[in-house]
Protein backbone atom coordinates (compact mmCIF):
# COMPACT_ATOMS: atom_id res chain seq x y z
CA UNK A 1 0.00 0.00 0.00
CA UNK A 2 2.88 2.32 0.91
CA UNK A 3 4.65 1.45 -2.35
CA UNK A 4 1.45 2.17 -4.31
CA UNK A 5 1.06 5.58 -2.64
CA UNK A 6 4.68 6.41 -3.47
CA UNK A 7 4.02 5.39 -7.09
CA UNK A 8 0.95 7.62 -7.26
CA UNK A 9 2.93 10.53 -5.81
CA UNK A 10 5.67 9.94 -8.36
CA UNK A 11 3.13 10.02 -11.23
CA UNK A 12 1.58 13.16 -9.75
CA UNK A 13 4.97 14.88 -9.49
CA UNK A 14 5.85 13.89 -13.05
CA UNK A 15 2.52 15.30 -14.17
CA UNK A 16 3.31 18.61 -12.48
CA UNK A 17 6.77 18.58 -14.09
CA UNK A 18 5.41 18.02 -17.59
CA UNK A 19 2.68 20.60 -17.05
CA UNK A 20 5.31 23.08 -15.88
CA UNK A 21 7.36 22.40 -19.01
CA UNK A 22 4.34 23.00 -21.21
CA UNK A 23 3.54 26.25 -19.39
CA UNK A 24 7.17 27.34 -19.73
CA UNK A 25 7.15 26.64 -23.47
CA UNK A 26 3.84 28.49 -23.80
CA UNK A 27 5.21 31.49 -21.91
CA UNK A 28 8.32 31.53 -24.09
CA UNK A 29 6.15 31.50 -27.22
CA UNK A 30 3.93 34.29 -25.88
CA UNK A 31 6.93 36.42 -24.93
CA UNK A 32 8.53 35.85 -28.35
CA UNK A 33 5.32 36.79 -30.16
CA UNK A 34 4.96 39.88 -27.95
CA UNK A 35 8.50 40.95 -28.79
CA UNK A 36 7.88 40.47 -32.51
CA UNK A 37 4.60 42.36 -32.38
CA UNK A 38 6.21 45.06 -30.30
CA UNK A 39 8.94 45.55 -32.88
CA UNK A 40 6.35 45.86 -35.60
CA UNK A 41 4.22 48.24 -33.57
CA UNK A 42 7.24 50.43 -32.77
CA UNK A 43 8.60 50.63 -36.30
CA UNK A 44 9.73 54.04 -37.50
CA UNK A 45 9.02 55.19 -41.02
CA UNK A 46 11.60 57.54 -42.50
CA UNK A 47 10.56 60.03 -45.18
CA UNK A 48 12.75 62.52 -47.03
CA UNK A 49 11.48 65.96 -48.00
CA UNK A 50 11.93 66.32 -51.74
CA UNK A 51 11.72 70.09 -52.16
CA UNK A 52 14.44 72.01 -50.36
CA UNK A 53 12.35 75.19 -50.38
CA UNK A 54 9.83 74.79 -47.60
CA UNK A 55 8.76 76.43 -44.35
CA UNK A 56 7.72 74.87 -41.08
CA UNK A 57 4.07 75.75 -41.60
CA UNK A 58 4.02 73.75 -44.84
CA UNK A 59 5.82 70.87 -43.14
CA UNK A 60 3.27 70.86 -40.34
CA UNK A 61 0.42 70.75 -42.87
CA UNK A 62 2.14 67.99 -44.84
CA UNK A 63 2.71 65.88 -41.72
CA UNK A 64 -0.97 66.15 -40.83
CA UNK A 65 -2.10 65.19 -44.35
CA UNK A 66 0.36 62.27 -44.58
CA UNK A 67 -0.75 60.92 -41.21
CA UNK A 68 -4.40 61.01 -42.32
CA UNK A 69 -3.59 59.40 -45.68
CA UNK A 70 -1.75 56.50 -44.06
CA UNK A 71 -4.59 55.93 -41.57
CA UNK A 72 -7.25 56.19 -44.28
CA UNK A 73 -5.37 53.63 -46.36
CA UNK A 74 -5.19 51.13 -43.51
CA UNK A 75 -2.02 51.66 -41.48
CA UNK A 76 -2.47 51.63 -37.71
CA UNK A 77 -1.09 53.73 -34.85
CA UNK A 78 0.45 56.36 -37.12
CA UNK A 79 2.02 59.25 -35.24
CA UNK A 80 4.58 61.94 -35.99
CA UNK A 81 7.86 61.50 -34.10
CA UNK A 82 10.22 64.26 -35.21
CA UNK A 83 11.78 66.20 -38.06
CA UNK A 84 15.55 66.15 -38.45
CA UNK A 85 16.62 68.40 -41.31
CA UNK A 86 15.09 67.01 -44.50
CA UNK A 87 14.12 63.73 -42.78
CA UNK A 88 10.71 63.20 -41.19
CA UNK A 89 10.04 60.28 -38.83
CA UNK A 90 6.71 58.62 -38.07
CA UNK A 91 5.86 55.79 -35.71
CA UNK A 92 3.81 53.26 -37.65
CA UNK A 93 2.32 49.79 -37.34
CA UNK A 94 2.31 47.70 -40.49
CA UNK A 95 -0.74 45.69 -41.43
CA UNK A 96 0.17 42.02 -41.88
CA UNK A 97 -1.51 41.74 -45.29
CA UNK A 98 0.21 44.71 -46.92
CA UNK A 99 2.38 43.99 -49.94
CA UNK A 100 4.94 46.36 -51.51
CA UNK A 101 4.76 48.57 -48.44
CA UNK A 102 7.45 50.94 -49.72
CA UNK A 103 5.68 51.55 -53.03
CA UNK A 104 2.37 52.09 -51.24
CA UNK A 105 3.81 54.63 -48.79
CA UNK A 106 5.71 56.40 -51.56
CA UNK A 107 2.49 56.77 -53.57
CA UNK A 108 0.69 58.26 -50.58
CA UNK A 109 3.41 60.75 -49.64
CA UNK A 110 4.64 61.73 -53.12
CA UNK A 111 1.39 62.75 -54.84
CA UNK A 112 -0.10 66.23 -54.31
CA UNK A 113 -3.72 65.03 -54.41
CA UNK A 114 -5.18 67.91 -56.42
CA UNK A 115 -8.65 66.98 -57.69
CA UNK A 116 -10.53 68.78 -60.45
CA UNK A 117 -13.83 68.27 -62.25
CA UNK A 118 -13.34 69.85 -65.71
CA UNK A 119 -15.33 70.32 -68.88
CA UNK A 120 -13.99 69.54 -72.37
CA UNK A 121 -12.42 73.00 -72.67
CA UNK A 122 -10.44 72.56 -69.44
CA UNK A 123 -12.63 74.83 -67.36
CA UNK A 124 -12.51 73.88 -63.68
CA UNK A 125 -15.99 73.09 -62.33
CA UNK A 126 -15.28 71.51 -58.92
CA UNK A 127 -12.19 71.13 -56.69
CA UNK A 128 -11.06 69.42 -53.47
CA UNK A 129 -12.95 72.06 -51.52
CA UNK A 130 -16.25 70.64 -52.83
CA UNK A 131 -15.54 67.09 -51.66
CA UNK A 132 -17.32 65.63 -48.63
CA UNK A 133 -16.95 61.88 -48.17
CA UNK A 134 -14.86 59.47 -50.26
CA UNK A 135 -14.97 55.68 -50.11
CA UNK A 136 -13.47 52.77 -52.04
CA UNK A 137 -16.10 50.16 -52.92
CA UNK A 138 -17.33 47.93 -55.74
CA UNK A 139 -20.01 48.66 -58.31
CA UNK A 140 -22.87 46.38 -59.30
CA UNK A 141 -20.53 44.42 -61.56
CA UNK A 142 -17.95 43.85 -58.81
CA UNK A 143 -15.38 46.30 -60.19
CA UNK A 144 -13.42 48.58 -57.80
CA UNK A 145 -14.62 52.18 -57.78
CA UNK A 146 -14.24 55.35 -55.73
CA UNK A 147 -17.53 56.80 -54.52
CA UNK A 148 -17.54 60.55 -53.96
CA UNK A 149 -20.15 62.44 -51.94
CA UNK A 150 -19.90 66.19 -52.37
CA UNK A 151 -20.37 68.56 -49.45
CA UNK A 152 -23.34 70.93 -49.22
CA UNK A 153 -21.71 73.63 -51.32
CA UNK A 154 -20.44 71.11 -53.88
CA UNK A 155 -23.82 69.40 -54.14
CA UNK A 156 -25.54 72.67 -55.07
CA UNK A 157 -22.84 73.50 -57.61
CA UNK A 158 -22.95 69.99 -59.12
CA UNK A 159 -26.71 70.14 -59.57
CA UNK A 160 -26.36 73.37 -61.52
CA UNK A 161 -23.38 72.03 -63.49
CA UNK A 162 -25.06 68.76 -64.50
CA UNK A 163 -28.16 70.65 -65.58
CA UNK A 164 -26.04 72.96 -67.73
CA UNK A 165 -23.81 70.21 -69.17
CA UNK A 166 -26.56 67.73 -70.08
CA UNK A 167 -25.29 65.45 -72.85
CA UNK A 168 -21.73 66.72 -72.44
CA UNK A 169 -18.67 65.16 -70.79
CA UNK A 170 -17.24 66.14 -67.42
CA UNK A 171 -13.81 64.73 -66.61
CA UNK A 172 -12.47 64.00 -63.12
CA UNK A 173 -8.73 64.59 -62.82
CA UNK A 174 -6.34 63.72 -59.99
CA UNK A 175 -2.94 65.44 -60.19
CA UNK A 176 -3.53 66.14 -63.87
CA UNK A 177 -4.40 62.54 -64.75
CA UNK A 178 -7.84 61.89 -66.23
CA UNK A 179 -9.54 59.25 -64.07
CA UNK A 180 -12.97 59.14 -65.68
CA UNK A 181 -14.79 61.17 -68.34
CA UNK A 182 -18.52 60.37 -68.24
CA UNK A 183 -21.29 61.99 -70.23
CA UNK A 184 -23.89 63.79 -68.12
CA UNK A 185 -27.18 61.94 -68.66
CA UNK A 186 -29.30 63.62 -65.99
CA UNK A 187 -29.31 66.43 -63.47
CA UNK A 188 -27.65 65.11 -60.30
CA UNK A 189 -29.23 66.49 -57.14
CA UNK A 190 -27.73 64.20 -54.47
CA UNK A 191 -24.09 65.22 -54.93
CA UNK A 192 -22.93 61.71 -55.80
CA UNK A 193 -20.16 60.90 -58.27
CA UNK A 194 -18.21 57.74 -59.07
CA UNK A 195 -14.69 57.18 -60.37
CA UNK A 196 -14.33 53.93 -62.31
CA UNK A 197 -11.54 52.20 -64.22
CA UNK A 198 -9.53 50.74 -61.36
CA UNK A 199 -8.02 47.31 -61.97
CA UNK A 200 -7.74 46.45 -58.29
CA UNK A 201 -9.15 47.44 -54.91
CA UNK A 202 -5.61 48.48 -54.00
CA UNK A 203 -5.68 51.27 -56.59
CA UNK A 204 -9.11 52.44 -55.45
CA UNK A 205 -7.96 52.50 -51.81
CA UNK A 206 -4.86 54.56 -52.63
CA UNK A 207 -6.89 57.10 -54.61
CA UNK A 208 -9.48 57.27 -51.83
CA UNK A 209 -6.84 57.95 -49.16
CA UNK A 210 -5.39 60.78 -51.26
CA UNK A 211 -8.67 62.43 -52.31
CA UNK A 212 -10.11 62.16 -48.81
CA UNK A 213 -7.33 64.18 -47.18
CA UNK A 214 -6.88 66.91 -49.76
CA UNK A 215 -3.75 68.41 -51.33
CA UNK A 216 -0.24 67.91 -49.97
CA UNK A 217 1.86 71.09 -49.80
CA UNK A 218 5.24 69.36 -49.42
CA UNK A 219 6.05 66.15 -51.29
CA UNK A 220 8.15 63.50 -49.57
CA UNK A 221 9.83 60.27 -50.55
CA UNK A 222 9.80 56.98 -48.64
CA UNK A 223 13.25 55.91 -47.47
CA UNK A 224 12.96 53.10 -44.92
CA UNK A 225 11.16 51.29 -42.13
CA UNK A 226 13.37 51.07 -39.03
CA UNK A 227 12.63 48.72 -36.12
Amino acid sequence: MIALNKYKKLIYLKGIFFMSKKLTVLLVILVTVSILIGCKDNSKMVLKIEDGKYNQQNIKQAVDVIQKRLINYGFKNVSFVKQDGDKVFFKISESANMNNIGNTINYLVNNPGVLFFKDSTGKILLTNEDIGEVEASKNNYGWPVVDISLNKKGTKKFEKITNEYMGKKIGIYLDGVLLTNPTVMARITDGKAMITGYKSMEGAKKATAIIKTGPLTVLMKFEAIEN
